[in-house]
């Protein structure tokens, strides 16, 4: 039980750190777009005929530049991304040992299903083995392959 109320926590830690982040990331989007509006507000005619940006009067690097208008600092996107792991591990540790497989045969008992119904239900396929179907394809490939090198050598 005590593991289950640290993982609880954990999971609400995280949760604060996600919305910390979100409103850090609003934080800065606004704070750079005021400090870009306070900077052109003093812009004049001349520095506009002339083809002078904001960054251009400022001072402002062309790496600065990318970096002010596209990026977010590192702290807000670490922090995003620890909160939104750390929220996902605990979601799934949470529901460890829980779900149960589903048994068609048990499940038509409680249905109701009759006879027929639950034939119908053995016959059908059950999940997709993805390893099994890849390997069957890498054969197909090879042989296909091999085939190939053989037109080619006669």
């Amino acid at each position: 039980m005590a593991v289950s109320n640290l993982v609880k926590i954990i999971w609400a830690i995280s949760l604060v750190l996600v919305a910390h982040a979100a409103f850090s990331a609003y934080e800065h989007v606004s704070t750079t777009k005021r400090a870009a509006l306070s900077v052109s507000s003093s812009a004049t005619a001349d520095d506009f005929a002339n083809g002078m940006s904001d960054f251009d009067r400022v001072g402002v690097s062309g790496t600065q530049q990318a970096f002010l208008v596209s990026g977010l600092p590192l702290d807000i996107v670490l922090e995003l991304l620890v909160g939104a792991v750390v929220h996902s591990l605990c979601s799934i540790v949470s529901v460890r040992g829980t779900l149960k497989a589903i048994k068609v045969r048990e499940f038509a008992r409680q249905v109701g299903w009759d006879d027929d119904d639950e034939s119908d239900a053995r016959e059908r396929p059950g999940f997709l083995d993805i390893r099994r179907r890849r390997r069957e394809f890498q054969v197909r490939k090879n042989v296909a392959d091999a085939q190939e090198r053989a037109k080619g050598l006669q």
